[in-house]
């Protein structure tokens, strides 16, 4: 069931730095501080076909947006970022912090920098799931070693893999990494040309029912696994872009919430979107919940876990060191922990 209430917009939190008390709502209107909202379009992009763009229609939250939204989707994080460095997209994610970090260590820190992190509130590993055939003899992941591994580089994927091997005393040296597109590496797995193809939602959870496919399992670590949410330093510099991405933020905050409490109504609303089997959506709702709005604690684990992960790679040698906090804008905090606040409420008010 939809929310039978428009989103209460939370522009002048954002743009006056103040945050309003959970219970003070703030009028909607298709104007903020001067600014026209009516004559903004926000380019949003996802690294994925779940993205952001289903929580916001499960939510309702999409039917009285004050500006124009213009939706692309993307293959892996990697795209996005190359999207959103060429001007292309202003806003998006849903990924993990993998291709970021690696754009600070190419020294582009400047040209995006992370305005959201959504932190895990589920209980079990939902970062990724490493698939082989049906009649592999590989049955876990040190079986794994000398295989034929493939996982894109510059993904969230690349990396925890990399921590759930050396959970095991092993490391990326131990397989035979390989770099293959998700429709190629599906090819080669099918084919018998690569032995595990490391690959995240929703094409995990439709792949692990394939009848001639099976999975090792799921990787991922709470403490690691963030969903990210980008912009570009342009749109940021823009005052109509920047107050859109504060209404966006604040009513992704929102819907996220909610949606971790009626996962089925996400689980239609994707469906319809990526025209994938809902059943398959469910399971995938249910086991991937995440939370917008961070405390003090909360960005300085944040912060902590982007410095775990450079110096991850940092110790393979592919990257030097980098400025972390650098790469860190966090002035739409305060509309997105408003905005899980509303999300709470109206969960909590609507079976």
């Amino acid at each position: 069931m939809r929310l039978l209430k428009p989103f209460i917009l939370l522009l002048s939190v954002a743009l006056l730095g103040g945050c309003r008390p959970a219970d003070e709502a703030a009028p909607t209107a298709a104007r903020a501080d001067g600014i026209d909202l009516s004559r903004v379009v926000l380019r949003v992009g996802a690294p994925n076909k779940i993205g952001n763009r289903p929580y916001l229609e499960a939510a309702g939250l999409l039917d009285d947006v004050p500006y124009r939204i213009e939706w692309s989707e993307f293959s892996a994080t990697p795209a996005l970022i190359d999207a959103l460095r060429s001007g292309n997209v202003d806003v998006g994610g849903n990924g993990g912090q993998t291709g970021v970090i690696f754009e600070a260590a190419n020294g582009r820190s400047g040209n995006i920098k992370v305005v959201a992190a959504g932190r895990s509130t589920s209980g079990v590993p939902s970062g990724a799931a490493i698939l082989v055939r049906k009649d592999s003899p590989y049955h876990s992941l040190a079986d794994l070693r000398g295989a034929r591994l493939s996982v894109m580089k510059g993904t969230g994927t690349l990396y925890l893999l990399g921590l759930a091997l050396k959970d095991i005393d092993m490391s990326l040296q131990d397989v035979q990494l390989l770099n293959l597109g998700n429709d190629a590496a599906l090819a080669s797995l099918v084919a018998g040309h690569i032995d595990a193809w490391g690959i995240w939602d929703p094409q995990a959870t439709v792949l692990e029912a394939r009848p001639d496919l099976r999975s090792l399992g799921w990787i991922g670590r709470k403490d690691a696994s963030y969903a990210i949410q980008l912009a570009s330093s342009a749109a940021l510099n823009d005052p109509g872009k920047r107050a859109a991405i504060a209404d966006f933020l604040g009513r992704l905050a929102h819907a996220t919430v909610w949606v971790g409490e009626h996962p089925e109504s996400w689980a239609s609303a994707a469906s319809r979107l990526t025209r994938i089997d809902e059943p398959a959506m469910l399971k995938i709702a249910r086991r991937t919940r995440f939370e917008y709005g961070l405390t003090a604690g909360q960005r300085a684990e944040l912060s902590a876990a982007f410095e775990q992960e450079a110096g991850f790679w940092q110790g393979t040698g592919a990257m030097g060191r980098i400025d972390v906090g650098a790469l860190f804008d966090h002035q739409f905090n305060d509309v997105m922990l408003a905005g899980s606040r509303s999300g709470r409420l109206a969960a909590s008010a609507q079976p």
